[in-house]
């Protein structure tokens, strides 16, 4: 939740700064224009989108930078932390066999339940 706060904060900055010129006259896509059931201007337009700030694209294109600029760091962080984990782990061989028999056990347990489980797949 708090990943999704900071990439709409992180949006809403950086459309401020690219400037919300409108180019063109008449009806905009996403302006709401057609208040029917049918497929109107705005009907493809997500609720991320605001016409108020630019072009449809351009606010797409920005936040999916910032979506994959932040889907990076935290993969980054993830690397870097299963490294050191696996580096201390090599370094302690105890720790390393401890490792290997819980998730042994973790998996085990797993595969005992998928054999009991009794319930039916939706």
């Amino acid at each position: 939740m708090a990943v999704g706060a900071a990439v709409a904060a992180v949006y809403r900055a950086i459309t401020t700064f690219v400037g919300s010129g409108r180019r063109g006259g008449g009806r905009s896509f996403g302006s709401g224009g057609d208040r029917g059931g049918g497929a109107g201007p705005g009907a493809f337009a997500g609720a991320e989108h605001d016409p108020a700030r630019g072009g449809v694209a351009v606010q797409s294109l920005t936040l999916s930078l910032v979506q994959i600029v932040v889907a990076l760091s935290v993969n980054a962080v993830m690397v870097v932390t299963a490294g050191s984990v696996a580096g201390a782990l090599a370094r302690r061989p105890r720790w390393l066999r401890v490792q290997r028999y819980f998730m042994g056990t973790v998996l085990a347990g797993l595969a005992v339940r998928l054999l009991t489980d009794r319930t039916r797949p939706a």
